[in-house]
């Protein structure tokens, strides 16, 4: 309903202005997009990008996307940004959507890593990745 509201009140060009003020709020208050882009370049300085996939829609017939993950590990990575923030990641709906794609994950044969702001900008989400490579998965 809001949507169809500020496509009938609004302009494309006021439109674009709030999207373009909203992505730069979220980039300003460190959002999930800016620690993933702070992982991958973790990823590619420790090595261990080559067979990476980053948004990988891993549920068939699912739009759910896995921020980096490595299918010949079965290795699936998400970043949980916005815990703090009240972001997605910590408001009710989100967290019933991360489960679900979470146990989906999982059921389908995918060891899961959830790391959080923290482990990410500590290196502590990269040392768990690396970890996990050097174990072998259940179906390898």
């Amino acid at each position: 309903m809001m949507l169809n509201i500020i496509k009938r009140d609004y302009s494309d060009a006021e439109i674009i202005s709030v999207g373009v003020a909203l992505k730069a709020w979220g980039e300003s208050q460190g959002m999930s997009s800016r620690l993933e882009e702070q992982l991958d370049e973790q990823i590619k300085k420790a090595g261990i990008h080559k067979g990476m996939v980053r948004e990988l829609r891993a549920i068939e017939g699912r739009r759910f996307r896995v921020d980096f993950c490595w299918p010949q590990d079965n290795l699936a990575v998400e970043v949980q940004g916005g815990i703090w923030t009240r972001g997605r990641h910590a408001r009710p709906m989100g967290i019933v959507k991360d489960y679900e794609k979470f146990n989906l994950l999982t059921l389908g044969g995918w060891r899961v890593l959830l790391l959080t702001s923290l482990d990410v900008q500590s290196g502590k989400g990269l040392k768990m990745i690396l970890d996990a490579l050097h174990q072998p998965s259940s179906s390898s």
